[in-house]
């Protein structure tokens, strides 16, 4: 069975009268997964005594209208006596202010972030609630599955986007972490800290910016604790039931995520879960942003099975903010380099709905749960609704009922379909991205040079993984990849230089932007640019650096914008392959081993995200030209993907635009005719030299699944 449902309870809502009606309605639309969210706070409002009966009620249900429950744990709401009982116990924020538990959104409950579970009292307390709802619930027929964590990261920065947690004992562990990590010896901590630290109960983390490897430890450590954390959530939740699958989603998917603050780490996180998944809320962003969080939660999962966990149904709602996640008053929108464009928010339409739910399908999830059923009525949050206020059916619900059809009965052959092995790659390294915030207090730089080497390949009709070039969580086989672009480069240790010279050596094409290892393993700037020994991969060295907003170059007659960083390179071994209007170098094309490297001394991915030039797009598709692609389309808004299911293919087809698109599909087969298995139509293809084509006009977000052989 392919689950396909929705998110249905959170208290204090839907309603209790509500229940019966709308599981009776999920049952009507196909719906055979919900979820719930087990509220610490909710369930468990005195020391020792817990109330479960809506919990009971909610699985009841499942079990009379055939459907599964999947219970989320969220000790992220920690009970009033709790507080009382440890009110010394909080997060505390780098401005020294800590967290009392409060009401957020998301918590209207009351007792979020929770406490800070370095405490021992608090990790004790929400184990033992863990232990006993899990074992109230182990043995009912409708329990699924459960979460640990919901979107894991660092609680308390959810919505403040501040530095956690400088509490006392969040001090004492990261000291312990130290001494672990430098093996007890604290000269080698101020070997690497250039400090002159006598103990390390001496060690403080830091406050303000001004060092690197402080801040890499102090961060890098934050990420391993809240794996840690996991861990032992999901320690407690096997404890108790050993039977059941233990499921985890990401936030966002990891298209544009703060890590210096919600120490996120797909990569780890997946490795803890049976099954991984992520959540997105598409409205306001590019469709390609959607495809990249699918593609970065299948690359973190490593081969597990990964679904679309919570995908946003019904328009966005906060506060007093309707349909429109990009609303502020005076029109003050921030990081508006990285933002939709304005005809990408837009209402959330059955057709974009089916669009955002089918996309991962192409992607290979194998799952697919909506955020939610109903709008929340008690607190902040509202929307994202698949019904009306009343309980009456939307056309986003009727358009939710289709595609729950379309799973159930496609569901051997959806089930058994699997993506090609990606070529080409988009580098990602945590510590990189650390880097960006230790230098620069955030990390948009980062991320806009990142979302537009997804863009702009996505443009091109590349299937994308994200690889990780560090070690940290994983060590991922670069060699099965073509080609590797990585995006505003700017730290490398000797594991991810190593592997990156290896790579090309081997034969890879690696796509550096500027300041490739700007800073070393001793997080000294590098005395050669590109560093740690990679000059000789990419066959030359910055000789002058400055940073622009308007930038230039131009690639063999191509002029293409650019941003951000300026190098004038020198070239070593390499060919100049572009120039700045004055001829002094900006790129470099390098032939190393049996691979090539192309250095770009500027940020023409940055750009990209802004400016989507044609001539970078034709660049990029020149440079990666040696994969192949059995599945492409003439259109960059008209996105193809394709399977194969056993001995047949199936190829999706979406318009990822508002408005109507012209494209012809190309595919390297003889495919004469094929069965468009979402609208139920034949389709007939012009065969010519061993390839097939066909000519489309696309609807605004129209979907076509072409099933071939």
């Amino acid at each position: 069975m392919i689950p396909v449902g929705t998110q249905y309870y959170r208290p204090p809502t839907p309603r209790a009268d509500f229940w019966e009606a709308d599981f009776k309605l999920m049952q009507e639309c196909g719906f055979n997964t919900v979820r719930g969210w087990a509220m610490w706070s909710w369930l468990n409002p005195r020391e020792g005594q817990y109330d479960f009966s809506e919990i009971d009620r909610l699985l009841e249900l499942g079990a009379g209208h055939e459907i599964g429950v999947i219970l989320l744990v969220n000790i992220e709401s920690s009970p009033a006596w709790l507080f009382s009982k440890h009110p010394e116990k909080l997060y505390v924020s780098k401005s020294g202010s800590a967290f009392v538990p409060q009401t957020v959104h998301n918590t209207a409950v009351g007792g979020f972030p929770g406490q800070c579970t370095d405490y021992p009292q608090i990790k004790a307390a929400a184990v033992d609630f863990i232990t006993e709802l899990v074992g109230h619930c182990r043995d009912h027929p409708a329990l699924a599955g459960w979460e640990p964590h919901n979107e894991p990261l660092l609680e308390p920065a959810r919505y403040s986007h501040e530095v956690y947690c400088y509490c006392p004992r969040t001090v004492e562990v990261f000291r312990d972490w130290l001494r672990r990590k430098y093996e007890g010896s604290i000269d080698k901590l101020n070997a690497t800290w250039q400090r002159r630290f006598g103990d390390f109960d001496e060690v403080i983390p830091p406050y303000q910016l001004g060092s690197f490897p402080d801040w890499m430890d102090w961060r890098t450590f934050a990420i391993d604790n809240l794996v840690a954390q996991d861990a032992w959530r999901i320690k407690a939740i096997r404890e108790s039931d050993p039977d059941h699958p233990v499921l985890m989603h990401s936030r966002a998917g990891g298209d544009r995520r703060d890590t210096p603050c919600d120490c996120t780490d797909d990569w780890a996180l997946a490795a803890l879960a049976d099954k991984f998944g992520y959540a997105n809320f598409p409205q306001g962003r590019s469709i390609f942003e959607h495809l990249l969080s699918g593609d970065v939660c299948r690359s973190a999962a490593q081969g597990k099975e990964f679904w679309m966990h919570e995908l946003q149904s019904g328009p966005f709602g906060i506060g007093l903010q309707r349909n429109n996640p990009f609303f502020a008053f005076l029109g003050d929108v921030a990081d508006d380099d990285v933002t939709a464009r304005p005809d990408e928010v837009g209402d959330v339409t059955a057709g974009r709905l089916a669009l955002w739910s089918l996309m991962p399908f192409s992607q290979g999830a194998k799952g697919l749960i909506y955020w939610q059923f109903r709008t929340e009525q008690f607190g902040t949050e509202c929307g994202f609704n698949l019904v009306n206020l009343d309980g009456t059916p939307t056309p986003r619900l009727d358009m939710a009922k289709r595609i729950a059809a379309f799973v159930n009965d496609n569901e051997t052959l959806l089930a058994e379909a699997r993506p090609p092995a990606s070529k080409v790659a988009i580098g990602y390294s945590v510590p990189n991205v650390l880097m960006t915030f230790a230098a620069e207090g955030n990390v948009n730089p980062y991320f806009a040079s990142y979302l537009g080497a997804n863009r702009v390949l996505q443009h091109v009709g590349h299937q994308v993984d994200v690889a990780r070039i560090d070690v940290l969580a994983v060590d991922d086989d670069l060699g099965k990849y073509d080609v590797l672009v990585l995006p505003l480069p700017i730290f490398a240790d000797e594991a991810t230089a190593g592997k990156l010279a290896d790579y090309v050596s081997e034969g890879g094409t690696l796509i550096a932007e500027a300041s490739c290892a700007e800073f070393d393993a001793g997080f000294f700037s590098s005395d050669r640019v590109p560093g740690m020994g990679l000059d000789e991969v990419f066959g030359c060295h910055r000789e002058i650096i400055s940073t622009k907003n308007e930038i230039t170059i131009n690639w063999r007659g191509l002029p293409i914008p650019s941003r951000f960083y300026e190098e004038i390179l020198i070239p070593d071994t390499g060919e100049v392959a572009a120039t700045y209007p004055d001829g002094r170098p900006a790129a470099v094309i390098n032939y190393y081993g049996k691979g090539k490297a192309v250095y770009f001394g500027t940020n023409v991915l940055m750009d990209y995200i802004i400016n989507e030039d044609v001539n970078l797009m034709a660049v990029m598709a020149d440079l990666t030209s040696s994969v192949h692609r059995f599945a492409r389309t003439d259109n960059k808004m008209a996105v193809v993907r394709w399977m194969q299911s056993g001995d047949c293919r199936l190829v999706f087809l979406f318009n990822g635009d508002y408005r109507k698109q012209n494209c012809t599909l190309t595919l390297d087969a003889k495919v004469p005719k094929a069965r468009d298995v979402w609208n139920e139509e034949d389709v007939q293809f012009v065969v010519h030299n061993g390839r097939s084509e066909k000519t489309f006009c696309l609807e605004p977000y129209a979907v076509k699944i072409l099933k071939t052989g």
